[in-house]
């Protein structure tokens, strides 16, 4: 067997190393080996397709884009984001189609932004899953809200929360439970 060690293999490694910590490769292998989605920040107006997985290893340059694309807008700071979110809102999309991007209303915020919206909004919880990185708000255009909620339950991987009246699912990484 030939011990060379190639360039690809070094960076795999790498990978491999830097995100274990970060994000632990996945219990249960994802439908596919290749994983991109399709993204638009409404507060900021950035819209990108993003690679984070491919192969078995998570891409850190995608890890990276989708936290900066995730970021506290209000503050302009970006946190780290829970790699299980990703997979979820890729299947979600797979299950709608790639041509139109998922609307991300919030990703990550600061403690600082969560208190403000506290003050100033109804419904946001004193210990958000945003202030931790594992929460996501978003929708999807011409999809239903409730059809929405209902998929993202089916998937029974954390918490899911519908708000009807702004039109947007939320989903989030922590225990499972339903609300809204």
């Amino acid at each position: 067997m030939n011990s060379v060690v190639t360039r690809r293999n070094l960076l795999k490694l790498g990978v491999m190393a830097s995100t274990s910590l970060m994000a632990p490769r996945l219990l249960a292998q994802p439908q596919t080996s290749t994983q991109e989605i399709f993204l638009t920040n409404l507060h900021t107006g950035e819209t990108e397709r993003v690679l984070f997985y491919d192969q078995g290893y998570y891409l850190p340059d995608g890890l990276d884009r989708l936290a900066w694309l995730l970021r506290d807008h209000r503050r302009n700071e970006v946190g780290g984001m829970d790699p299980k979110l990703y997979h979820l809102l890729f299947s979600v999309q797979q299950r709608y189609g790639q041509q139109k991007p998922i609307q991300i209303i919030s990703g990550y915020r600061s403690q600082a932004t969560n208190q403000w919206l506290q003050k100033h909004s109804d419904g946001v919880a004193k210990v958000s899953q945003h202030t931790f990185g594992q929460a996501v708000d978003f929708r999807i255009p011409k999809v239903d809200t409730q059809e929405l909620f209902d998929i993202c339950c089916s998937y029974r991987q954390g918490g899911v929360g519908r708000y009807l009246s702004s039109r947007f699912v939320h989903i989030d990484t922590a225990r499972v439970r339903y609300w809204g």
